[in-house]
């Protein structure tokens, strides 16, 4: 994969979510808001992906620091996220990158439906809410976003990754 052949350490967003989760007191992890508020909703709120997202940058700074290269693998649909962590970056004087991933949409729906065993709690309706409520990028943003095509093999979209990374000095 991208991390292995490029040498960087990743950070999954989906796993740190689930490591932060775990780690909070049980009488935390009930909501006063709603009976109806599931474990999920809670796990997923505003709340909890601010926390994500703070941890997942705590410790690409903390990788960064110990000399080590960091792919922080999230969806990033909000751009005051994808700010912070360039930002981060920067104030390091760590060359970054932002690699997009895009298909269509059916390929994600049959992806998707195959997935089993992984971290991530992804299905079809967090895709759509994903795709509803994902913003523009910023100029900032814009200046280091890189669109990689994920429609077909895995080896072509590692391929074309590589190669963005190395242009830009990266790899």
């Amino acid at each position: 994969d991208l991390a292995k052949q490029a040498q960087f350490e990743v950070i999954r967003s989906d796993v740190v979510r689930k490591n932060l989760w775990l780690e909070r007191p049980a009488c935390d992890r009930v909501s006063t808001a709603s009976q109806s508020h599931t474990l999920h909703d809670e796990m997923y709120s505003a709340e909890s992906n601010q926390l994500t997202y703070d941890e997942c940058l705590r410790q690409a700074e903390q990788l960064l620091f110990d000399g080590k290269r960091v792919i922080v693998d999230a969806n990033f649909r909000i751009d005051s996220d994808r700010l912070r962590f360039l930002e981060a970056a920067n104030r390091m004087g760590v060359r970054s990158l932002i690699l997009v991933c895009e298909t269509d949409a059916a390929i994600v729906s049959e992806r998707l439906s195959k997935r089993r065993g992984d971290a991530s709690d992804a299905d079809w309706s967090v895709y759509l809410k994903a795709v509803t409520s994902w913003e523009s990028f910023s100029p900032k943003i814009q200046a280091v976003r890189h669109v990689v095509n994920t429609s077909g093999s895995t080896a072509e979209a590692l391929a074309v990754a590589m190669k963005k990374l190395e242009q830009h000095e990266v790899a």
